[in-house]
């Protein structure tokens, strides 16, 4: 029995499940869109499943069904058939939990199924708002030289509801006119539930529910409860052609199939190549900021607009702001312009509309916490963003809410980010010695409110054996990204070979980090047009889809103790698990593309680690590393500012020498 385990070291929430035979006989027929779209509308017991260029069909609950029309019997095996093997036993699963019976959903866009846990006690409640938990799971499978393992991964979830008629929220004194719906009825959107919590003043009792949902040791024990309950129903999951499941085999990492590795943090370094350990803000007041010469040899002019009613509370604030610039990062010529302005917003466009391009290396800007919730069209925060931009200055915006309640943790934080937008660069991180030139590309997306996704790409280079944040560029969508992603690839190419002075015949290594699967239309599109331009040079490349979007856990000592950082598991020949050692169960999975040229699966995973630590919006490493998570911060902020009148993106080139200007 599952239960009778006690994992004293590491233990996902994924079992392998072991199978009675490796081969099934199965209808199958050759595809088509006509055949496709037939299937797909066809109602009853066969299951249909597209795989590659074949459309295989068999019963959805293991009984004997007729030969499909068009159809012809095939024998499908383990090892060439994996996707269709464990498709058959995702669909057992899923209809032996109709049958007890539970209304089993497919989550969109995923292979993960849930369904509602149906126990009171397992429901919190704040007033009418509900917190409801869900089953989740997901089957699949690995693979670990020539053997495949299908597993099975599970989890709960809880999702916000307000399970009542609109009139009981009403009937609390809110108003609710201009709250999400979804078919006419109120929606447990982030929007509504801030609002909600907002006017029942249940900040306190969230955080006690989202202490309770986020136990690790309850999570646990909800993972070995639900897999021991899948091995005594083992007999009572019914799957086709004879296959029975024997068991779930939920083990502990190391294993036979699985092996924990640790991946190290980085070294850092300072002004003129300084190295130490500690607190990265008392590292970097010690020994400088790696830019140090030439960031105090300059002159910096801030333009500050303070609000007629917060006047003091800014003043003091920027006071403390300066005294921490100096503490941290030796920067004593800092120059303030101060612009009283009252709270709309068009006080600050009529200063901004009378400056010269590039008059100021930075703005400063105070807002409440109602205009940071304005709607997007409508926010404030993005017409005086939009407007700084089109001048050529980078901004930095306070909330007042924020500035009042300001600690030492904070002004160390904002004081980076004000360094960093200046154009400084605090630290860098050290590259392991390698003959092969590498150039890191990360490629984020971000939706705007129409769902059309706009695309970031940001580049690490080598600086002097050490990595820095190069080149961004947010300049693409959909349709024209293949296009834009080689003439990114070409121009960042280019300009290493002449500045590394990189000889003909020589190696370049490009390395992709991406927020999607690769895929042949773009990103292998775009590489192969950029190795066309440079055949002189042996150019290889990696592939990496870097996530949190999966259905892997992790957890230490049955979740009381927390996984450390750089943890590492090869699941897969080309998937990892990598733990960033946030607090969540969740690691961060690698999944290294097959049309790879480059395979050192631990090597790229190292660097997403290491790449973690070059973010220099805090002085905390990051829980992804900055080529993904910058893309797509420059992809989210381009899309809101696109929703400015007559604001172009091509304002974002004048800043390409402040890379953090975002």
């Amino acid at each position: 029995m599952v239960n009778s385990i006690n994992f004293t070291g590491l233990a996902p929430n994924f079992s392998e499940i072991i199978i009675s035979k490796n081969e099934l006989s199965l209808f199958e027929t050759e595809f088509s869109q006509l055949i496709w779209n037939e299937c797909k509308n066809e109602k009853g017991t066969v299951f249909y499943y597209r795989w590659k260029n074949r459309i295989y069909a068999w019963s959805r609950d293991g009984s004997d069904i007729d030969r499909p029309t068009g159809f012809t019997s095939t024998n499908v095996n383990l090892q060439q058939h994996p996707d269709v093997f464990a498709k058959v036993i995702q669909q057992s699963i899923v209809s032996y939990f109709y049958s007890i019976p539970r209304r089993t959903f497919k989550q969109h866009y995923s292979s993960n199924y849930f369904f509602r846990i149906d126990s009171d006690n397992d429901i919190y409640h704040i007033s009418n708002l509900s917190f409801i938990p869900y089953f989740y799971f997901s089957v699949g499978y690995l693979k670990r030289g020539d053997k495949t393992i299908i597993y099975l991964a599970c989890w709960k979830e809880y999702k916000r509801r307000f399970e009542v008629e609109e009139s009981a929220i009403q009937s609390e004194g809110i108003d609710t006119s201009n709250w999400d719906r979804r078919n006419g009825n109120i929606v447990g959107s982030p929007k509504n539930v801030k609002k909600y919590l907002t006017a029942v003043r249940g900040d306190a009792q969230l955080k006690q529910i989202q202490s309770n949902i986020n136990n690790k040791i309850a999570e646990f024990a909800y993972i070995k409860k639900s897999l021991n309950y899948l091995n005594i129903k083992c007999k009572s999951i019914n799957s086709v052609d004879g296959l029975e499941i024997i068991q779930f085999s939920h083990l502990g990492i190391p294993s036979e199939n699985f092996k924990e590795f640790s991946i190290s943090r980085p070294e850092h370094f300072f002004y003129n190549s300084a190295s130490s350990n500690g607190r990265l803000d008392q590292m970097v007041s010690n020994l400088k900021p790696f830019t140090y010469e030439f960031m105090s040899s300059k002159s910096f002019e801030i333009v500050a607009f303070i609000p007629n009613s917060h006047a003091g509370t800014c003043e003091t604030f920027i006071n403390k702001l300066c005294e921490k610039m100096f503490q941290i990062f030796h920067l004593r010529n800092l120059k303030f312009t101060v612009f009283p302005v009252n709270v709309n917003k068009q006080d600050h466009l009529d200063h901004i509309s009378k400056f010269e391009h590039k008059q100021y290396d930075l703005a400063f800007s105070f807002l409440s916490l109602s205009d940071k919730n304005q709607p997007i069209l409508q926010s404030d925060y993005n017409w005086i963003k939009a407007k700084l931009l089109g001048k050529g200055i980078p901004s930095q915006n306070f909330l007042m809410e924020t500035v009042r309640g300001v600690n030492q943790f904070s002004l160390n934080n904002i004081s980076l980010n004000i360094y960093s937008k200046l154009g400084g660069t605090p630290w860098t991180i050290n590259k392991d010695e390698k003959s092969t030139l590498e150039l890191v590309v990360g490629i984020g997306s971000s939706l705007d409110q129409d769902n059309d996704r706009t695309i970031g790409f940001a580049s690490v280079f080598d600086h002097h054996g050490s990595y820095i944040l190069g080149g961004c560029s947010p300049l693409s969508n959909m349709h024209n990204y293949a296009d834009k992603l080689r003439e990114h690839l070409k121009g960042i190419v280019a300009e290493a070979i002449q500045l590394e002075g990189v000889e003909p015949n020589s190696t370049i290594r490009l390395i992709f980090h991406l927020f999607k699967d690769a895929s042949k239309r773009f990103e292998i599109k775009a590489i192969l047009e950029t190795l066309d331009c440079f055949t002189d040079y042996n150019i290889e490349y990696s592939l990496v889809h870097i996530s949190y979007e999966h259905p892997f856990r992790l957890y230490q000592s049955e979740g009381r103790n927390i996984v450390q950082r750089g943890t590492y598991i090869e699941i897969s020949d080309n998937w990892a698990m990598l733990n960033m050692g946030i607090k969540r169960s969740t690691p961060l999975l690698i999944k290294l593309d097959s049309r790879s040229t480059y395979r050192d699966l631990y090597d790229l995973s190292k660097q997403v680690l290491h790449f973690s630590h070059l973010s220099h919006k805090s002085f905390m490493p990051g829980n992804e590393p900055v080529t993904t998570k910058y893309s797509s911060e420059l992809a989210r902020r381009t899309n809101d500012l696109m929703t400015v009148p007559h604001w172009d993106v091509d304002m974002l080139e004048k800043l390409k020498d402040k890379v953090w200007f975002i």
